[in-house]
């Protein structure tokens, strides 16, 4: 302990597995050494960094609440603001002229999934790109598992019987994404006799 303490400048912690000598020690000192962010997550886990341009592309249709940004964009905001990114922030009818005016390309770009398609064919090679959806499904929940749920999607068939289990904050409008969409696509790839419960 006195030469770790010589050449090193640290003090140790004895401990001793077999009296338990030390063990209260070692757990402050270990608690102590743990930076104040450990555990917190992140929305954009190592996406983007400090400086980073990151451009959000949100379309403003019937499902956008009127006068606000959805609680997933705001939240997106201002961890890029944290950050210290430059967040560029555009409508998917904007988009192309909002890259024009970038001297780079941005690092990365995340949109909102139903314009994922248009987004992709419009970004710039060197761009990573990903949705909100993506990033709060990492972020909230088991994002391996959801991609192992997708993959499922592969085995249904028109007798397949499946339900949508929403836990969203907004009322559902005429344009809701799992009340009217994820159904309509599913029965455009698998028929109308395939059975959905909400």
């Amino acid at each position: 302990a006195e030469r770790v303490l010589k050449e090193l400048g640290l003090k140790p912690v004895v401990v001793s597995a077999k009296t338990r000598l030390g063990i209260d020690e070692l757990l402050a000192e270990l608690a102590r050494a743990v930076p104040s962010d450990f555990g917190n997550k992140s929305i954009l886990g190592g996406l983007a960094d400090k400086n980073d341009v990151v451009m959000l592309v949100m379309p403003q249709d019937s499902e956008a609440p009127k006068g606000r940004l959805i609680l997933p964009q705001v939240q997106t905001i201002r961890e890029l603001l944290n950050k210290e990114c430059i967040s560029i922030n555009t409508i998917p009818e904007n988009m192309q002229k909002a890259l024009e005016n970038l001297k780079n390309p941005p690092k990365l770009i995340i949109t909102d999934s139903q314009v994922f398609k248009e987004v992709y064919e419009k970004k710039p090679k060197d761009s990573l790109l990903t949705s909100f959806s993506i990033l709060f499904a990492a972020y909230k929940g088991d994002l391996n598992e959801f991609i192992s749920g997708a993959n499922a999607i592969d085995s249904l068939n028109s007798s397949s019987h499946i339900l949508i289990a929403e836990a969203c904050t907004h009322a559902p409008l005429s344009e809701d994404i799992g009340r009217v969409k994820i159904p309509n696509l599913l029965r455009k790839k698998f028929g109308q006799e395939i059975n959905i419960d909400i």
